[in-house]
């Protein structure tokens, strides 16, 4: 089960409104040497106009900062914030994810009830530019 550290008021936005989630979102961190509790700490303490629903460390250590019932600002466009969820990984961009994160990746999906029933699929840049698709 993620450890839960709630991300600061000013990062996110209360409710989905009508919005059902229908899409995931990976994303790096881009952080070297960054852990999932660092991470998580950091948005709680600061108000960067920016969240995730999880974050994802080397060691495979995962960290909860806003509810599913929330809408995270993860993605540049609103409204597929408002019916997507985003998991964090931390390490450097363009390097691989470890198999822990990898593994803990796909337990947590699985296992979380607000996640296990999005389809998988891969997109591709243009249907995530025009909202054409559900999925991972």
């Amino acid at each position: 089960m993620a450890k839960f550290i709630q991300s600061h008021d000013g990062n996110y936005s209360k409710g989905r409104g009508s919005h059902k989630v229908t899409k995931g979102y990976f994303h790096r961190t881009a952080v070297k040497g960054d852990t999932a509790i660092g991470e998580g700490n950091y948005f709680h303490n600061h108000c960067v106009q920016a969240s995730f629903y999880k974050v994802i460390d080397l060691a495979g250590v995962v960290v909860q900062t806003v509810s599913p019932a929330d809408t995270e600002w993860a993605v540049n466009q609103f409204d597929e914030n408002q019916i997507s969820l985003s998991y964090e990984f931390t390490g450097l961009n363009g390097t691989p994810l470890t198999a822990k994160q990898i593994a803990a990746a796909i337990a947590d999906i699985k296992a979380d009830p607000a996640t296990k029933g999005i389809a998988s699929h891969r997109m591709s840049i243009a249907e995530v530019a025009n909202h054409t698709t559900s999925g991972w």
